[in-house]
């Protein structure tokens, strides 16, 4: 999610989850039956409070999930136009910030957002 000011929502994991107190994006799983752009929006929604309209497919690769299972990972952006929406997070986070690209660390990524974001253009 990218604000009018080119600052990406970071999300900050809770301990409640793997990789506690590391730093994500709004994302998980589809749903039986739902698309993956549909998947997204109800993500976002659930793990940051903000609706959202179509996302735009930016990448997607190959990976092994949490579990060691074959996975694909589809990466979408959104971006916001006008206000900033408040953010409401779920049980899944602690925290966030709206950081420019300079401004997040690669190291505190998963290696598979520094392939999402370098497709993005900001």
């Amino acid at each position: 999610i990218i604000n009018s000011d080119n600052e990406v929502l970071i999300l900050r994991r809770s301990d409640k989850v793997s990789r506690a107190h590391g730093i994500d994006v709004p994302g998980g799983g589809v749903d039986a039956g739902e698309s993956p752009e549909t998947g997204a929006i109800r993500e976002v929604f659930e793990e940051a409070g903000i609706t959202i309209d179509t996302p735009q497919l930016v990448g997607s690769f190959y990976t092994k999930s949490s579990d060691g299972d074959d996975a694909v990972m589809l990466g979408y952006v959104v971006r916001l136009k006008g206000n900033t929406p408040p953010v409401t997070i779920s049980w899944e986070h602690e925290g966030y910030e709206w950081k420019s690209m300079e401004e997040i660390v690669p190291a505190e990524m998963p290696f598979y957002y520094g392939k999402l974001f370098s497709s993005v253009q900001f």
